[in-house]
C-alpha cells in the first residue's frame, strides 16, 4: 500500500496507462557553418603559392637537366676532336719529310713538275 500524504485510509488507485506506440523525440542537428570568404581566399592563396613554388622548383630542375645534357654533348664532341687531332698529328709526322710528301703525292696521282729551262 502506498503512503499518500500521511493518510493510510485512502484507497489505492490503479492508474491505467495506455501503452505508448512511439515516443516522439527531437534530435538536435548542428550544422557546421560555411567557410567565410576570407578563409576561402586564404586557402586559395595558399594553394596558388604552393603551386608557384613547385613550378619554380621543377623549372630549375629542367634547366639543370638541360645544362647537363649540353655538357655531355660538348664532352663527346671534345673526345671526337681529340681523336681527329691525334690522327692528324700522326699524318703530319708521316708527311714531315720531303720524300714522304713526294711518295704520298704520287700515290694520290699527282705528276711531278717538269723542270723547264727558265726555272
Amino acid at each position: 500500500m502506498a503512503y499518500v500524504r500521511g493518510n493510510l485510509a485512502l484507497k489505492e488507485k490503479k492508474i491505467q496507462r495506455t501503452p505508448e506506440r512511439y515516443r516522439e523525440t527531437t534530435k538536435v542537428v548542428s550544422r557546421k557553418g560555411l567557410l567565410s570568404t576570407q578563409e576561402k581566399l586564404l586557402y586559395l592563396f595558399t594553394i596558388v603559392v604552393c603551386s608557384l613554388v613547385a613550378g619554380v622548383i621543377i623549372w630549375r630542375y629542367a634547366q639543370i637537366y638541360d645544362l647537363n645534357m649540353q655538357m655531355q654533348k660538348m664532352n663527346r664532341e671534345v673526345q671526337v676532336m681529340k681523336k681527329e687531332i691525334a690522327v692528324l698529328k700522326t699524318e703530319k709526322e708521316k708527311l714531315s719529310s720531303p720524300a714522304a710528301i713526294y711518295d704520298r703525292a704520287v700515290a694520290l696521282g699527282f705528276q711531278p713538275k717538269s723542270k723547264k729551262a727558265g726555272d
